[in-house]
C-alpha cells in the first residue's frame, strides 16, 4: 500500500483495516455455521426420531436400503418381495408396515393396525427392539429364544434370512432415536 504524504490519508486507511464490529450504529452478528447449515449440526443439536413415527420409518429406509452387509445377508434377495408388519407386543399403537421389493424397501409407514395381506408379522418389547438396535443382542437369537416374535409367517424364511434380519435391526442403531413413545 502506498503511504500518502499527508497524514489524514494514512488515518483514513488505517481505519478500514481495523474495523470495529461496530458499524454505522449497528453491531456486526455472525451466525454460527452450524445455524446456518441444518445438515452440519452438531448432535446435540439434532432432535432424535420418535420411534415408529412416519420421520424415523424415512430415516430407517435411506440406512436399511445403504446397508450393503444386510443386502449379503439375505438368501435371495431378488425374491424378497412382500409386506410384513413391526410391532411392539406391549403397545398396539406402536405397528409398521414395511414393503419389500426384490430386496430393498420401497414404502414404510406407520399403520394402524395389521392387514391380513402381510406376508410376515413380528414383534416384540420395546426394550428388545433398542437392544437389537444397538447391536447388543442378534435378531435371529432372540427370535430362537422368544423375545422377538413371529406373530406370522413361515419360520424358515426368517431362518433362512437370519443374517440379513440382524444387519436389518443393527442398522437402525444409525438413527438418533427417541426410544421414550
Amino acid at each position: 500500500m502506498l503511504q500518502s504524504p499527508l497524514p489524514c490519508n494514512n488515518l483514513i486507511e488505517q481505519s478500514e483495516q481495523h474495523r470495529s464490529p461496530y458499524q454505522h450504529g449497528r453491531r456486526q452478528v455472525r451466525i454460527p455455521y452450524f445455524r446456518s447449515h441444518p445438515m452440519k449440526r452438531p448432535r446435540s443439536y439434532q432432535m432424535s426420531l420418535s420411534f415408529f413415527s412416519q420421520e424415523w420409518c424415512d430415516a430407517a429406509k435411506a440406512v436399511v436400503n445403504a446397508n450393503e452387509e444386510m443386502q449379503r445377508g439375505f438368501d435371495d434377495p431378488a425374491s424378497f418381495t412382500n409386506r410384513m408388519a413391526l410391532g411392539t407386543l406391549d403397545r398396539d399403537d406402536l405397528i409398521t408396515h414395511v414393503e419389500w421389493k426384490a430386496g430393498q424397501i420401497v414404502s414404510w409407514t406407520p399403520a394402524q393396525s395389521y392387514d391380513d395381506d402381510l406376508f410376515l408379522i413380528v414383534g416384540a418389547a420395546l426394550p428388545t427392539w433398542r437392544e437389537c438396535a444397538d447391536g447388543v443382542s442378534e435378531g435371529k437369537k432372540l427370535l430362537m429364544a422368544g423375545r422377538l416374535k413371529l406373530v406370522k409367517g413361515p419360520l424358515a424364511a426368517a431362518i433362512s434370512n437370519a443374517d440379513a434380519l440382524n444387519s436389518f435391526l443393527r442398522s437402525w442403531g444409525q438413527i438418533d432415536t427417541d426410544w421414550n413413545v
